[in-house]
């Protein structure tokens, strides 16, 4: 087995790949994810039907399947994206559904007393809602929207198929010249798994943070 410096520095290059594509995508799902809650909860019966029906429906269809759609078959109709950015608008809008039921449990975790607490002191709706409902739920959300953050970086590795070349697309291009999954694969799983482990102690810490910060 050889592991080269320079094999390392290929890698890396995919390494900064993953890691912008999840930077990017991760407040575009943030505010979808807040949106489709909203809608869910607060909409009329139009906008709860397509915020439940949109959620459903992306949830239910395959990530995979809808990365080859954007990429492959929407240029049939004249829509044609990068695959950098198509895989950011997917994977986005994809994880957005889970963002969505993290945000709406975290909304529905809120006591009705602090609505009626509100609207007592004389605060608007819209008022209520940005500076005590959607401050509070955020002291609940954070740890559950860190695995679906954790759920984004994951299904970067994907992309590779629609030609991105993440960490996965390099070290599938690497292994294709020196044929050797083993061990380049081995620098990848171990790499995934502390940017996941990363992730996960990040959120920790932001939920105590914010937790001390509210108190």
């Amino acid at each position: 087995m050889n592991f080269s410096l320079s094999n390392l520095i290929y890698l890396l290059e995919g390494f900064w790949t993953t890691i912008s594509i999840t930077l990017i995508a991760w407040p575009i799902m943030v505010i979808l994810g807040i949106l489709l809650a909203v809608f869910r909860l607060y909409g009329d019966r139009t906008i709860r039907l397509f915020a439940v029906t949109s959620s459903e429906v992306v949830r239910g269809a395959s990530t995979f399947v809808l990365l080859y759609w954007a990429f492959y078959v929407l240029p049939q109709f004249g829509i044609r994206l990068p695959a950098y950015v198509v895989g950011i608008l997917v994977l986005a809008i994809v994880e957005s559904s889970y963002a969505a039921e993290d945000f709406r449990g975290a909304l529905l975790s809120v006591s009705k007393t602090q609505h009626e607490a509100a609207k007592m002191l004389g605060l608007t709706k819209f008022d209520t809602f940005r500076l005590v409902i959607l401050l509070q739920a955020l002291s609940v959300v954070i740890q559950p929207l860190g695995n679906t953050t954790i759920r984004l970086l994951k299904f970067t590795s994907l992309l590779s198929f629609i030609t991105v070349d993440d960490l996965v697309g390099k070290a599938l291009n690497l292994r294709s010249v020196q044929g050797d999954s083993v061990l380049i694969f081995s620098v990848v799983l171990i790499t995934y798994y502390l940017l996941a482990l990363g992730i996960s102690k990040l959120f920790r810490m932001a939920s105590t943070n914010f937790a001390i910060a509210n108190r």
